[in-house]
């Protein structure tokens, strides 16, 4: 079993407001994500900027909801207060702002972490690496935070100097489940797709 973070950081400058709440096909976003997370996750952590932002997230008794630690310091923060909070060894950690995510493709993801003597896995796919919709261990909690203290703020830097496994083959519908909404822009191309 495995626990699963949401990080809900960002600032959301390209949609104007919080993107978490932004609806998508009748409800927010970051409730997508929640709804599709209980499915298979043993609990959920929400690390957030701010607590009072998220007052009116469901599911509050499945769901903990805490703040970072080092304000505006970005996904490697997120990722360090969310892995610090959770029990479990393995956790998946995604953005608010996925709102088509996958059971079936997270279920996949977690088999490959289990399988392999890894930190983290990571989907990759046409060029492109999904480091907020991927699995990571418990044990880089202290490494991640001797990265904040050195002010190591690219996640993508961080994940290079760990043993990570990029998955490059799904049985699932990675492209939806990958897929983030950061403006109204995207969510208007995300209609259109249909």
């Amino acid at each position: 079993m495995f626990s699963s973070i949401i990080l809900c950081g960002g600032k959301s400058r390209r949609m104007g407001r919080n993107k978490a709440f932004v609806e998508v096909d009748g409800k927010p976003m970051i409730q997508r994500v929640i709804n599709t997370l209980k499915q298979v996750s043993k609990n959920i952590v929400l690390v957030v900027d701010n607590k009072e932002k998220y007052t009116q997230i469901k599911g509050n008794d499945y769901i903990e909801i805490i703040e970072d630690e080092v304000k505006d310091f970005g996904p490697v923060e997120g990722l360090y207060m969310g892995l610090k909070a959770v029990t479990t060894q393995e956790s998946f950690v995604c953005a608010c702002d996925m709102p088509f995510i996958s059971s079936v493709c997270i279920e996949e993801l977690f088999k490959k972490i289990v399988d392999r003597n890894v930190d983290c896995v990571i989907p990759k796919f046409k060029c492109n690496s999904y480091p907020l919709h991927a699995f990571y261990r418990k044990e880089l909690t202290y490494r991640l935070e001797k990265a904040i203290e050195n002010n190591q703020r690219r996640l993508k830097d961080f994940i290079n100097s760990i043993r990570a496994y990029n998955v490059k083959s799904f049985d699932c519908g990675i492209e939806d489940s990958v897929l983030s909404i950061n403006s109204l822009d995207d969510l208007n191309k995300t209609y259109l797709k249909e």
